[in-house]
């Protein structure tokens, strides 16, 4: 169930005082905009009266136990309405506002006796107001109506509507072509009953009928067409969502028609109406990750579309409404996305409905500080929305922000909510926003500032007012944009995640290892491992596809992997290489594993399925396999591995036919080694280009310097030597190269982490790029890619002339993943693109295969996740 947002200000706007009011008696005059022109729109505003508009302040305080203000929209004027159930200035008491004089005296038009729980309200057909309110009286609890003119004086009551002994959780006022309906949800037990009771101009009321049972959420909706109610209601064990339509005079359940059933986590939920349809959206749990689904209906109940999901798979989403007009067609669809928050900030995602009740691209998206809890605000206005949100400013108190959004979701205007005179600081909260009049042309909103409980209402700005770039709503434009997030499904701990690129999205090819403790003994079991030997179960060697797995749109659509085994005994020490075939349905991996008591080198042809079609054992050693490497070239691959013993370690090269048989016998390279790490190949026009990071001949002990080689692709023979093309004081580590075609691929980029290393709090890691040619000489000096956090690792990927990164940062309290795109080895553009759930440190590095990203991540129950995002760069 949503809270009633107004129920918050109680909490905030305990103290002592009573409630005055008056004008502001230094309202600014309205000041023309520069070069404002004379046109007038269609309502007869000037673009100058649009922008020089005011803001009006009241100034009043609340006594402790003040239940709102609340504020009524209404066509000529606002009606702001607050309780007090205790002391001397105990009572109910209304303000009238209207929009074109000053306000009115406050009234106090009835008593309270105490014991006051919660209060609804809601504006009649002939403009006047019902004030619904509940009260503990003893063992009971009493539910009462106060009927009170536009201007607050009392017409009718106190009325008791009902009484039992059950608590009124949400009481809902809802004004119909008779009078008015009255909602309440009453807890019986451990379930909670909807209930109703019709109210006529002339005080008749209708007995009062159950509307939903064991009802956990709900939400209302009426106009003169009907009453609409939508719970999420629990039965044996299943969870369901249903819509009611009900008679607003009789309390007749008219229609009841089940949105969906068998639901998980169906809590946050909500729904609108348009001129003919019924929009209904709530949030479901499927998988390990929320989604939004949606369904419409006609005002008569039948189904037109959905259900289905509303929005694109982008890692957890959480409903937070829909907002209609009534005078409008278009719907509109806010949530939230927990995943896309950085730092300080809460992420929120809006877009208008499409007529079959799924979310439009392009969404608008804004930030929001975590600091107010009644934000966002919105309400609907002609055909777009007004938005209210926060976000940090320079100082410590954040900035709220009120924007207009027009119907095609751009942010037209924006200004800084200010106070009205210069001694006068901005609300701290705001709330009650809501448009009123032709076209919602007058929209207000509550404000208070809690150091002085002060009650402000706004309108439009005295003038627009230049935000910082960053602090503006708009619809997000901006490259690298995520468009989809998926979690594929769960994985155990990997230590190398590796890809190749397909035709289509389905065909992606995946393999990774997880990791295993060499140290952990080599003891036999009784137990047949899958493989049906007795041997001890290792790391594990998988590949896997994609397969869609739903009926929806690109866009929309589910994935899981089909994973296929190709060893449990491999050796993560070793790693895992991929490479592409000499026919486009075949690849091969290069992997470790013990043979005997000692680690040997594998290759294993996949097909496009990725199950092994061979696989043969290319060494026969003794030593310690800490990395492999491999590249296609023409007749074969060129192999690459590190072979460790407790004297040396040496980097071997061999060159296999396409059936993975020896051509050349394998050979170490002529360059002298310490700890040789990180390798990695790739194949240019004119030769195999291998780099590494290595220690020997480093400034301090612990540093790593970037080394490379040119191999010959017909014999995997050393084509030039090797030589240190990276040195400095700081470490240098993790390499990765990505060829870069320009017609031809003569040059590759080379990427690498530099840092100094210390105790973890003082290492600042940094990512590096240049390129260079087949010998390792410079194309261009190379660059940092700068970033706000340490960088853990990365993915590469190069497309002509630019290329694409993945980089997960360490940004101290939280992990993100970043995207970003290179033209040659120069930056052009950067951007967050997710939040990690996972300790940073441990996220393998990501991949790049085209327009996706995959990547490992562990969720708060530490368990591991392969997840995809879709990227337009």
């Amino acid at each position: 169930m949503r809270i009633q947002l107004q129920h918050v200000i109680v909490l905030l706007l305990l103290l002592s005082g009573i409630m005055g009011c008056q004008k502001s008696s230094q309202t600014p005059p309205k000041e023309p905009a520069a070069e404002a022109s004379a046109a007038t729109d269609e309502h007869g505003e000037t673009e100058e009266e649009r922008v020089a508009a005011q803001i009006s302040t009241l100034v009043g305080r609340l006594p402790p136990g003040a239940f709102g203000p609340y504020l009524l929209q209404g066509r000529e004027s606002r009606l702001a309405l607050w309780a007090v159930d205790s002391g001397a200035a105990s009572g109910f008491y209304a303000l009238e506002l209207p929009f074109e004089e000053s306000p009115r005296a406050k009234v106090r038009f009835a008593d309270c006796e105490g014991g006051l729980e919660r209060l609804s309200l809601g504006r009649l057909i002939d403009t006047s107001v019902a004030v619904l309110s509940s009260r503990s009286a003893g063992q009971h609890h009493v539910l009462e109506l106060h009927h009170i003119a536009p201007q607050g004086n009392l017409l009718a009551g106190p009325r008791v509507i009902a009484e039992t002994p059950s608590e009124y959780l949400w009481l809902k006022v809802v004004p119909t072509s008779e009078g008015a309906f009255f909602v309440w949800a009453e807890k019986s037990r451990d379930a909670v009953d909807i209930r109703g009771r019709s109210y006529a101009k002339n005080g008749d009321m209708s007995p009062s009928v159950v509307l939903a049972r064991q009802a956990d959420a709900w939400q209302l909706q009426a106009d003169s067409r009907g009453v609409f109610l939508l719970t999420t209601e629990e039965n044996d064990g299943q969870k369901r969502v249903a819509l009611r339509g009900i008679d607003g005079t009789s309390g007749e359940v008219l229609l009841v028609q089940e949105v969906e059933g068998a639901l998980e986590g169906a809590l946050d939920l909500d729904f609108a109406l348009s001129k003919t349809e019924i929009a209904v959206a709530y949030s479901v749990k499927g998988g390990q990750q929320g989604r939004i689904r949606s369904a419409l209906f006609n005002l008569s109940g039948k189904r037109l579309a959905g259900p289905h999901y509303m929005t694109a798979p982008r890692s957890e989403q959480h409903l937070l409404a829909l907002i209609s007009h009534e005078e409008s067609e278009k719907i509109f669809a806010l949530w939230e996305e927990p995943e896309r928050e950085f730092q300080a900030t809460r992420s929120f995602w809006g877009a208008r409905l499409a007529s079959d009740g799924r979310a439009l691209e392009p969404e608008f998206s804004f930030l929001l500080s975590r600091q107010d809890p009644l934000l966002p605000q919105l309400a609907a206005r002609g055909g777009g929305l007004q938005l209210i949100t926060a976000v940090p400013g320079d100082s410590a108190e954040d900035v709220h922000l009120w924007v207009d959004i027009d119907e095609t979701q751009l942010a037209t205007q924006s200004w800084v909510i200010t106070g009205a005179t210069a001694e006068s600081r901005a609300p701290d909260m705001v709330w009650s926003l809501g448009c009123s009049g032709v076209q919602g042309r007058r929209c207000s909103a509550l404000g208070a500032q809690s150091g002085s409980p002060t009650m402000v209402w706004l309108e439009k700005p005295l003038q627009q007012q230049r935000v910082e770039e960053g602090l503006l709503l708009k619809r997000e434009e901006a490259l690298p944009r995520l468009r989809a997030q998926r979690i594929l499904g769960r994985v155990d701990e990997l230590t190398r995640l590796v890809g190749q690129k397909r035709e289509s999205v389905e065909d992606d090819l995946l393999a990774w290892v997880t990791f295993f403790d060499p140290q952990l003994p080599y003891t036999k079991t009784n137990r047949i491992a899958p493989d049906g030997r007795r041997a001890p179960v290792r790391a594990q060697l998988t590949t896997a596809t994609l397969e869609g797995i739903d009926g929806e749109s690109p866009a929309q659509r589910e994935y899981r992997f089909l994973e296929k085994k190709i060893s449990v005994r491999a050796r993560s020490l070793g790693g895992i290489a991929l490479s592409e075939a000499n026919t486009k349905k075949e690849s091969v991996v290069a992997w470790a594993a013990i043979d005997g008591k000692y680690p040997q080198v594998f290759v294993t042809l996949i097909d496009s399925e990725g199950t092994k079609i061979r696989q043969r054992m290319m060494t026969k050693s003794r030593g310690e396999i800490t990395d492999v490497a491999i590249s296609k070239v023409k007749g074969g691959y060129v192999l690459a591995w590190v072979l460790s013993d407790e004297s040396e370690a040496l980097i071997y090269k061999q060159k296999i036919d396409e059936r993975l048989k020896t051509l050349k016998p394998a050979a170490p390279l002529s360059a002298e080694t310490r700890f040789p790490t990180g390798l990695s190949l790739t194949r240019l026009d004119d030769g195999v280009l291998l780099v590494w990071s290595d220690s020997i001949g480093a400034a301090e002990q612990g540093h790593g310097d970037i080394y490379s080689i040119a191999l010959s692709p017909k014999t995997g023979r050393e084509i030039s030597p090797a030589h240190r093309i990276i040195a400095s004081a700081d470490h240098s580590f993790a390499p990765q190269l990505a060829p870069l075609g320009r017609g031809h691929q003569s040059t590759a980029i080379l990427g690498f982490i530099e840092s100094k290393p210390g105790r973890e709090q003082e290492q600042e890691s940094l990512l590096k790029v240049a390129e260079i040619d087949l010998e390792g000489r410079f194309i261009a000096s190379r660059r940092e890619i700068g970033f706000d956090g340490e960088v853990r690792s990365f993915g590469i990927e190069c497309l002509q002339e630019d290329c694409h990164l993945a980089i997960a940062l360490d940004r101290g309290q939280a992990g993100e993943l970043w995207g970003a795109t290179l033209s040659g080895s120069k930056e052009k553009k950067k951007r967050p693109l997710t939040r990690l759930d996972g300790p940073p440190s441990e996220v393998v590095s990501p991949i790049v295969l085209g327009d996706r990203i995959y990547y490992v991540d562990a969720d708060l129950q530490r368990s591991w996740l392969l997840r995809r995002l879709d990227v337009e760069w």
